[in-house]
């Protein structure tokens, strides 16, 4: 099989040119998304969430206005967050550019994003994060989220 965008000779069962990292199936899409790009947009995510939480805790103490304040920033938060899953990306990943798709150029459901973030991160986290270290093993940056629904996030071009 040939590469699209470089025109190099890559295995029928990649799914990524291993030269220039763009998807065999669609090279329009992008390049894989760098460890690097990936981990700021998880810290974006979390680190977000896990201060409105914090933030939470305090303002629990100030009162019932305080409490049902952050209630409301807590509740957009999670929505915000469902919304970005519907549309196969993250805030963080959103921010950065960056879009999951599966392995065949489509982009991926609600559904197969939910699993991948509500059950295969926590798989991925298990064991000393090895899930998430995986990434910088794997020839296609797949963590053991990527993999459980066969996917790959992609620097949109």
């Amino acid at each position: 099989m040939e590469c699209k965008s470089c025109k190099m000779e890559v295995q029928a069962s990649s799914a990524v040119c291993p030269s220039c990292e763009v998807l065999l199936n669609a090279p329009e899409i992008g390049t894989l998304a760098s460890p690097v790009r990936r981990l700021i947009a998880y810290f974006i995510d979390y680190g977000l969430g896990l201060f409105l939480a914090f933030i939470s805790f305090g303002a629990a103490g100030a009162g019932e206005e305080g409490a049902a304040i952050i209630g409301v920033l807590l509740l957009g938060f999670f929505i915000i967050q469902l919304v970005m899953l519907a549309k196969s990306t993250s805030l963080g990943k959103m921010i950065l550019g960056m879009k999951v798709y599966k392995k065949t150029g489509e982009a991926v459901g609600f559904g197969r994003m939910f699993l991948r973030e509500a059950i295969g991160k926590i798989i991925s986290g298990m064991i000393f994060s090895l899930g998430y270290i995986w990434i910088l093993i794997d020839d296609e940056n797949q963590a053991w989220h990527d993999k459980l629904i066969s996917s790959i996030v992609v620097q949109k071009n």
